[in-house]
């Protein structure tokens, strides 16, 4: 673990990514950006998690201290080349989650480190298989609101995840939306 002898910020609302956090450094604050997500539809769905990380991080640098070292980051899923965003209603939760059925889907993480002029920016692309949800479960985990925070529809360290995830490819903890390795090694190398 790092002992923080600089201001560590992480600017996100998201428990998960706070929990990451806490698992490489020992002393950070927490900035809760209420900022507009929305992005030109030109960018391809790959590279849509990078740019609202630089986003994010570029807004948090103009609020924080000039010394402070700034983590953003951003996570999106991709079926099909469609970007599955947070869901905005009930019905379309259902939707996303049945399209992600015995299916395939990409979990893409950025998370993006500022400090004073330097950007550092790191994408994970993770392949994730759900196996086949039922329709019933489908709505007992709408029920409990958990789906409605998350891209996709859904959160890997839920219940839901655990029992329904058959197969990941890539990183488990950037799924859960930070990629804590790249963010170890970054700050180490900032702070040490």
């Amino acid at each position: 673990m790092i002992a923080a002898n600089k201001n560590v910020i992480l600017a996100s609302g998201s428990p998960r990514r706070k929990e990451l956090l806490s698992l490489v450094i020992d002393t950070f604050t927490c900035l809760s950006l209420d900022i507009d997500e929305s992005f030109p539809s030109s960018i391809p769905a790959h590279e849509v998690a990078a740019h609202l990380a630089v986003k994010k991080a570029e807004i948090a640098h103009q609020r924080c201290a000039e010394e402070s070292i700034v983590i953003t980051a951003d996570t999106t899923v991709i079926c099909d080349e469609i970007l599955l965003e947070k869901p905005q209603s009930v019905k379309e939760a259902a939707q996303f989650l049945n399209t992600l059925s015995n299916r395939w889907h990409e979990v893409v993480t950025a998370a993006c480190i500022r400090h004073g002029d330097q950007q550092f920016l790191h994408t994970s692309v993770n392949k994730v298989r759900f196996a086949s949800l039922p329709s019933d479960v489908i709505e007992d985990y709408i029920r409990t609101g958990s789906p409605m925070d998350k891209a996709g529809g859904y959160g890997i360290q839920d219940d839901f995840g655990k029992v329904f995830i058959e197969k990941i490819e890539g990183d488990y903890q950037a799924v859960m939306g930070l990629q804590v390795s790249w963010v170890y090694k970054k700050l180490d190398e900032l702070i040490n």
